[in-house]
C-alpha cells in the first residue's frame, strides 16, 4: 500500500535513554559494514602475528595480536563508550520526543543526528520529512532509525517503539515506514 493512500496516523511520544542511541549506532555500524573492516583488522593483525613469530620478532608479534584480539574486542565497547558520553553531554538527545507518523510523512520533535568527518552535529530544530525524502529504515528490537535521502546515510533520527500508545501500532508503523 502507498503510503499516501493510508488514513492511519500513529503518535508517538517517549522518554529517550542512552539505550536507544546505543542501538541506533550499533544498528548502523551493522548498515556500513563496519564489522567487516573490523574483521579485515583483526585478520591483519593476525597475520603480522605469524609473520612475526616467525621471524622470530617477539615486539611486532605483540603488536599483532593486540590488534587481531583487540579490533574486535573493543569495538563494541568503544561504540557504547562514545554514545554513552554523547548522551551525558547533550541535553538535546534526553528531552521528551513527540512524533507523528501519517500518509504524509513523518514530523516531530526528534533530535536529527549529523555524522561529520570531524564531529556530530545535533539538530534540535524538529522533524519533517515527506515520504519521499526517506532513503532508509533500520530496524533494532527498541528503535527504528530513520535515514532522510541525500545524506549519504550521515544523517539520521530515531522512533523508539515503547513510544507508541498501543503495541499492535508496530506493524503499522513499519508498514507506513518501509511502504
Amino acid at each position: 500500500m502507498n503510503p499516501a493512500e493510508s488514513t492511519d496516523v500513529i503518535r508517538l511520544a517517549w522518554q529517550p535513554e542512552a539505550a536507544d542511541y546505543a542501538e541506533a549506532f550499533a544498528a548502523r555500524n551493522r548498515q556500513r559494514h563496519v564489522g567487516l573492516f573490523v574483521g579485515v583488522m583483526s585478520a591483519v593483525g593476525a597475520a603480522l602475528a605469524v609473520l612475526a613469530i616467525i621471524a622470530r620478532q617477539p615486539g611486532p608479534a605483540a603488536c599483532g595480536i593486540v590488534i587481531a584480539v583487540g579490533f574486535p574486542l573493543l569495538t563494541p565497547l568503544m561504540v557504547k563508550r562514545s554514545t554513552n558520553g554523547l548522551w551525558r553531554r547533550s541535553a538535546a538527545l534526553q528531552r521528551p520526543v513527540e512524533m507523528l507518523v501519517d500518509a504524509t510523512g513523518v514530523t516531530g520533535n526528534a533530535p536529527v543526528i549529523t555524522m561529520g568527518p570531524a564531529a556530530m552535529h545535533i539538530d534540535t530544530g524538529g522533524v519533517r520529512h515527506r515520504w519521499t525524502d526517506l532513503q532508509k529504515v533500520l530496524e533494532t528490537s527498541r528503535v527504528l532509525v530513520i535515514q532522510p535521502a541525500g545524506g549519504r546515510n550521515k544523517v539520521f533520527f530515531l522512533l523508539a517503539k515503547r513510544g507508541l500508545a498501543d503495541p499492535t501500532q508496530e506493524a503499522t508503523l513499519r508498514r507506513l515506514l518501509t511502504s
